[in-house]
């Protein structure tokens, strides 16, 4: 099923603008992107380091010249808290809750747009202050942040519940929303379409979602994951996308969120 034109303009704003950067951080790498270039770097061929072969690989790419660089973290999971009972002397313990606090990262937090939640996820200090050293105009955020308030404006505009998939390599991203409210978010791991039918079917079943009133919204579309959209169908009767034609570069075959390749390109 395909989804409207209207649904289709809203989820396909750019979050960067001209002139301005765009670095992903993940557990593997990091990506680059900007208007003119793109790039996926793995961790073992060039890290966000204080050395010569970083400050070469920027100087390089032409990578310094931007008025804005926006640094997205998808490298660690976060944790949402409603704002009404966010308490900030028990950050520590709402983190430790959903996974083990890891002494050599820092704690960040963040609100989303409509101050409903706060965020809170474990962030790599060393590389924030290379990066600090290296870009005057610089922003730290995290990735389910920017997917909070992209799908939140358009929960906005439909009354039903729906959910919301965000696809990568080694899990994927689910939200489920009402009339605008978040009731769910979590991050899962998959290794096969097995895996993502399990978490999937049975988040639908925990909030009694019926397969003829709600859809599955998937952010974007990209052949590798044919085969899970494929298993779905066997279960689910309304599938969507918010791109059913994703941004053609090599590049793209090797970046683990490939939806933000695209979102931040």
């Amino acid at each position: 099923m395909e989804i409207g034109l209207q649904f289709l303009m809203l989820f396909n704003k750019k979050n960067i603008i001209e002139n301005e950067l765009s670095i992903q951080i993940f557990k593997d790498g990091f990506s680059f992107c900007s208007h003119f270039s793109k790039k996926f770097i793995l961790f073992k061929e060039i890290d966000i380091k204080f050395n010569d072969v970083f400050k070469k690989f920027l100087e390089e790419n032409a990578y310094q010249g931007f008025d804005r660089v926006t640094t997205v973290f998808i490298d660690q999971p976060a944790t949402f808290v409603p704002s009404k009972i966010y308490n900030e002397k028990n950050t520590e313990l709402y983190l430790s809750q959903n996974i083990p606090l890891n002494p050599l990262l820092q704690i960040s937090r963040e609100f989303t747009k409509d101050g409903e939640v706060v965020v809170l996820y474990e962030s790599n200090k060393h590389k924030e202050d290379t990066l600090k050293h290296y870009f005057n105009d610089i922003h730290f955020t995290h990735f389910s942040v920017i997917l909070y308030n992209l799908i939140q404006q358009v929960a906005l505009t439909n009354e039903k519940t729906e959910m919301y998939i965000n696809m990568q390599n080694s899990q994927f991203d689910l939200l489920v929303f009402n009339s605008g409210k978040l009731i769910f978010y979590n991050s899962f791991p998959h290794k096969n379409e097995e895996d993502f039918l399990y978490y999937t079917l049975a988040m639908a079943e925990q909030y009694s979602l019926d397969t003829d009133l709600y859809s599955i919204n998937f952010l974007g579309k990209y052949t590798r994951f044919n085969s899970y959209y494929e298993a779905l169908k066997n279960y689910q009767k309304k599938i969507e996308f918010t791109e059913l034609e994703a941004l053609d570069s090599l590049d793209l075959d090797n970046h683990p969120a490939p939806y933000f390749f695209n979102l931040m390109a």
